[in-house]
């Protein structure tokens, strides 16, 4: 996850680095998260852009990203 991280915050503008940490730290409390949703989740927050489309086969958790996403949004003052 610190690889990830890393590799994401080369592409994040330098005021946005910190809420990195953060973000870890909300994805580490998230249990029933799997690796890959973590990533998905990384992966969105931090794209500079408004709208972002996850794509995957059926059953492969894309809903579940949904709350997390909502309370990480609401965490950082987004209503």
């Amino acid at each position: 996850e610190q690889a990830i991280i890393a590799k994401l915050s080369q592409s994040v503008p330098e005021h946005l680095q910190a809420n990195l940490l953060s973000l870890h730290a909300f994805l580490t409390a998230q249990e029933a998260l799997t690796p890959e949703q973590r990533v998905a989740i990384q992966t969105v927050w931090a794209a500079n852009r408004r709208i972002t489309a996850i794509e995957g086969p059926t059953g492969t958790g894309k809903t579940a990203l949904i709350k997390p996403l909502i309370e990480l949004a609401k965490m950082s003052g987004y209503t």
